[in-house]
């Protein structure tokens, strides 16, 4: 989806509140008196009824927007400005895209916005076909550690990450071969260490699957908790063919 589509499904409050009832009943229900998963609901009231104790549930509660003064279509639209951008968006970005008067407001649901999509995340492993490598991102430093700082593994200005991603080989009629990328898995490092790396790895990944990675020392292990584990030296001539 995308913003235009976005906006002609989601225009008014209304239509929000009709989507986040449907997709509360297609996930079920439950009391929180009896336990019971069998509601009705009451549209004059915007709450399911218990079938069993009478005991009402309101159309937020149970959910991360419980307790929130901001309507359903200011979620939905943070939501949407949050997941639909790569480069991401600034929490004063969000304020000002919503129009909103207070800062605090929309820091708290910008975090637990990113906290639900992390947990989303760690609900599903990658699988089949994987490349494995790491990147190097920029961090804030002193003074001092810049002009300390070298290059590459141990600068400290840089941290690096894990990042694997699900790669599927594909080729056309002319017999040209490309890969097609899914789903990515990317995770904060603290050290190159071997052991810290296959822990992380089995924690993102299925055991069934095969990982592509270059020679590093730090991918050695690999082999002990995947199907089958590929590598190839890095140079340029690898990186631009693969």
């Amino acid at each position: 989806m995308n913003i235009s589509n976005f906006m002609n499904e989601f225009s008014t409050i209304v239509d929000c509140e009709e989507r986040f009832r449907l997709q509360r009943e297609h996930e079920g229900i439950v009391c929180k008196k009896c336990k019971s998963e069998q509601h009705y609901w009451l549209k004059g009231k915007m709450q399911w009824q218990c079938k069993s104790c009478k005991f009402r549930t309101t159309l937020r509660s149970g959910t991360v927007m419980e307790h929130s003064k901001l309507n359903l279509q200011v979620w939905y639209s943070a939501m949407a400005l949050i997941c639909f951008t790569k480069k991401g968006i600034s929490c004063n970005e969000l304020q000002r895209q919503l129009n909103l008067p207070r800062y605090e407001s929309v820091l708290r649901m910008f975090h637990v916005i990113r906290i639900g999509m992390r947990k989303r995340d760690n609900m599903h492993n990658l699988k089949v076909m994987l490349e494995l490598d790491e990147g190097y991102f920029k961090i804030e430093t002193n003074n001092f550690d810049k002009s300390q700082t070298k290059t590459g593994r141990g600068s400290t200005d840089v941290q690096n990450g894990l990042v694997v991603a699900a790669s599927t080989p594909l080729e056309d009629s002319n017999g040209n071969e490309s890969k097609h990328c899914g789903y990515y898995k990317m995770k904060v490092m603290e050290t190159h260490q071997s052991k810290e790396i296959t822990q992380a790895v089995a924690e993102i990944i299925e055991p069934e699957c095969i990982i592509f990675s270059d020679k590093s020392t730090s991918y050695v292990d690999l082999k002990d908790i995947v199907k089958g584990h590929y590598t190839e030296i890095s140079s340029t001539e690898i990186i631009r063919v693969h």
